[in-house]
Parts: C-alpha cells; structure tokens; sequence
C-alpha cells in the first residue's frame, strides 16, 4: 500500500503541534474488535479510504465507540456526550489517549437503503496541538 500524502484529497495539511503531520489512514478489519453497539456509523475520506469507525446502541444513554488508525496502530476513543448510535449519527466529538476527532455533517447524500448518508468533514486534533481536516462523507445505519 502507498501510503496518503499530505495532501490526499483532504481540506488541509497538518497545522500546529511539533511539526509532524497528523495522518489517518485506511482502517483494517481486525481495528474493529472489541467495539460495542448494533449500528455504526463510518467517515470515508473521498480517496475512498475508511479512516474512522464508530458503534453505539440505539436510544442508549451511553457513550458510543469508535476507531481510527495512525501508522500500524490503531486506538480507539469515546463520544463525549452520551446518546448512542442517535447521538453519534449527527456527528459530535470522539476523544481518546492523545487524539480528539470531531464530525461535523453537511448536505445529506441521498441513499437507497436505511442508511443516511452526509459530506463531512473529520477534523483530528492531537493533543501537541496539531491538527488537521479530511473532507468524505459520514455514513450510518445497519
């Protein structure tokens, strides 16, 4: 796999921080494990790359719970405010040991199944301050 360049379709490059770059890549099926809920939802950059998966429970009161991978690890954070797989559907914020990832949902797309479908854009801020945006679309359902 080759990895992304800096500029892969994405809104920006990497700002702040200590001068590396924040870079999210394609999420592998085993960074999935040990994520609870029973719908999801997924942020796929427009490289076509899923770099960010979250489950929650439908009409909970707890937090959903989501993946994304830098480099060869993967690292799993949690919703800030608590509503489930509704919650997480509008997008929201996402934080976790060193990263904080937000999505923020614009013009829906439209679907031919139970799934709602968004342009967004995941904003990954790490915790040196650095931070940087990936335009795709934010999809959730079954």
């Amino acid at each position: 796999m080759v990895p992304p360049s800096d500029s892969d379709g994405d809104s920006s490059a990497t700002t702040g921080g200590d001068g590396s770059a924040v870079m999210l890549v394609a999420l592998q099926p085993e960074d999935t494990r040990g994520l609870e809920g029973e719908l999801g939802c997924d942020f796929v950059r427009r490289s076509g790359d899923t770099v960010f998966i979250a489950l929650g429970y439908v009409a909970d009161a707890g937090k959903a719970q989501g993946v994304y991978r830098v480099g060869d690890s993967s690292e799993k954070v949690v919703m800030t405010r608590p509503g489930g797989f509704n919650a997480m559907s509008a997008g929201g914020t996402f934080a976790g040991r060193g990263m904080t990832l937000t999505i923020e949902r614009g013009e829906a797309i439209p679907t031919d199944s139970e799934q709602t479908s968004h342009m967004a854009t995941l904003r990954a801020q790490r915790g040196d301050g650095a931070e940087r945006s990936y335009d795709g679309s934010w999809t959730c359902g079954p």
